[in-house]
């Protein structure tokens, strides 16, 4: 899925670059959106993991962005993979909690606002089985652009 044009719902204006003072709670955040679209929780357990690394990596190039609430990153976005004037959108989650209240598209649009700044397009790409992110992405504005299959094993 991709956009070029501003979104097409009014940006969640609580959507901010996230920083180090956010990053255990990013990190926590990071670990449960993983979790959910994987199906097994990243090797984190040092504080030198791989993983921690990278979202440290996303948070100091002002790559991650969320919705911070009482001290708790209750939302997050990413920017992924970026090259040629498309940045990817990646790691987007909203807390199971707020689920359901129509909170995610405003806060992927505002992510997508910031993403624009910097990426005349903006990607990503969603399991064709998660029919409710498919539905948030709609409403921001993204567009089925191809389809391709990711083998795990």
């Amino acid at each position: 899925m991709a956009i070029s044009g501003d979104p097409a719902v009014p940006e969640d204006t609580r959507v901010r670059p996230l920083t180090m003072r956010d990053f255990d709670s990013y990190v926590v955040a990071s670990i449960a959106m993983y979790t959910e679209e994987v199906g097994s929780q990243p090797s984190v357990h040092a504080s030198s993991s791989a993983y921690r690394a990278h979202c440290q990596w996303l948070v100091e190039h002002e790559r991650a962005f969320g919705i911070v609430a009482n001290g708790q990153v209750v939302f997050k976005g990413d920017i992924g993979a970026a090259s040629g004037g498309v940045g990817q959108l990646q790691g987007v989650w909203l807390h199971p909690a707020l689920r359901g209240r129509g909170l995610a598209a405003p806060a992927v649009a505002a992510v997508v606002g910031f993403m624009l700044a910097r990426y005349p397009t903006v990607s990503l790409y969603v399991n064709d089985f998660n029919t409710r992110a498919l539905a948030c992405y709609q409403r921001v504005g993204f567009e089925v652009v191809d389809e391709f299959a990711t083998v795990l094993y």
